[in-house]
């Protein structure tokens, strides 16, 4: 079912330690990891984990790219993309603490509905900064 993201996830990490991820190869991985959740949810799976497990994917995808753009980087750029990535952080856990208040206002379903809607939200949230981040790789 997931095996897709798995897939990607190890090639990608395993190229990142031979040599530069090309923006290329970081764009395949997180499409193949879209299309294996939908793929996921599709087929029947739980939404709630097909969704858990894009989340970590992502996740380990942007630390990918971080690392690659350190790689890259003089002291001073990766000290200000670092800055960058703390206020990117801050927002996305506001982003979350918002989602989370909205469901707390109206009928925000049970506890599984709102793990979804934050996770779904996060996982948005890093596909956006994989892709933001991915255009400064060289």
């Amino acid at each position: 079912m997931m095996k897709g993201i798995f897939i990607s996830l190890l090639t990608l990490v395993a190229q990142q330690g031979l040599a530069q991820v090309s923006p290329r190869e970081i764009e395949a991985s997180v499409n193949r990891i879209d299309v294996s959740c939908k793929n996921c949810e599709d087929s029947g799976g739980k939404i709630s984990y097909c969704e858990f497990v894009r989340n970590t994917a992502l996740d380990s995808i942007l630390n990918v790219v971080y690392k690659e753009l350190r790689k890259e980087m003089d002291a001073a750029s990766f000290g200000k993309l670092r800055d960058e990535q703390r206020e990117w952080l801050k927002q996305r856990d506001d982003n979350n603490s918002a989602n989370t208040a909205k469901m707390d206002k109206g009928d925000g379903g049970n506890a599984t509905d709102r793990a979804l809607v934050i996770v779904k939200s996060d996982s948005d949230f890093l596909e956006k900064r994989i892709v933001y981040l991915t255009k400064k790789i060289k």
